[in-house]
């Protein structure tokens, strides 16, 4: 499950310097969303499921693409037509929630793996703690509006999820439906991978392709 090796951002860690609405530090994890923490927007930081993770959210600035809009004067009920589905599962594995919304849904969907070479990573415990939250949360489903980000933080752990799908046909959603097992489950396998008898300090799994520009992957998970 493993690719070339990708240019490793800063080390995920816990905190740093700057306060949440809370009085608690944000996490220095975020130097690693959005290309750094210049290109990322704070909506909020707060406590998540078991005692000492937290829930940060916010958003990115968008990857640069070409527009895929119709241009042409072609009413809007045939460009929504047009609209191309995710073949995932969120719908039949969780329910019917957020169904008829306009998400396009990404569960189970693959993704490459890459660890970040260097050590000095997160502890894979540390990231395990959050991941047994995960497991437990319910819903298992949430949603990303587009180029949004959530970042589950743990003392030196950090695993984020951000929305990268691109621009489509007018009329098109991109909004993403998405699930806290996946997630879970991809972070547990780069978190006990990508550690130092590997060579590495973490690691990210990029969505395969992208649903309206193949070249923009729709999601990564780190």
């Amino acid at each position: 499950m493993a690719a070339e090796p990708l240019t490793a951002p800063n080390p995920l860690a816990s905190t740093d310097e700057i306060l949440a609405e809370d009085g608690e530090s944000l996490p220095k994890a975020l130097d690693s969303v959005c290309g750094g923490r210049n290109a990322t927007t704070i909506i909020s930081s707060k406590a998540f499921g078991t005692h000492g993770v937290r829930i940060t959210t916010g958003v990115c600035s968008p990857p640069e693409s070409e527009s895929t809009s119709d241009s042409n004067s072609v009413d809007l009920e045939a460009r929504q037509a047009s609209c191309r589905t995710a073949p995932n599962n969120c719908i039949q594995r969780f329910g019917t929630m957020f169904q008829g919304n306009g998400w396009v849904n990404k569960c189970g969907a693959q993704c490459d793996s890459s660890c970040y070479p260097g050590s000095n990573g997160p502890d894979p415990n540390h990231c395990q703690f959050i991941f047994n939250s995960m497991f437990a949360e319910q819903p298992q489903l949430f949603t990303l509006e587009p180029n949004n980000f959530l970042l589950l933080t743990y003392r030196s752990c950090g695993t984020g999820i951000q929305n990268q799908i691109a621009s489509g046909p007018d009329g098109c959603s991109t909004k993403m439906i998405y699930d806290y097992s996946d997630w879970a489950a991809i972070g547990k396998y780069l978190a006990w991978n990508c550690q130092a008898p590997q060579g590495a300090r973490g690691g990210r799994c990029v969505g395969r392709t992208g649903l309206y520009q193949g070249n923009i992957p729709d999601y990564y998970v780190q």
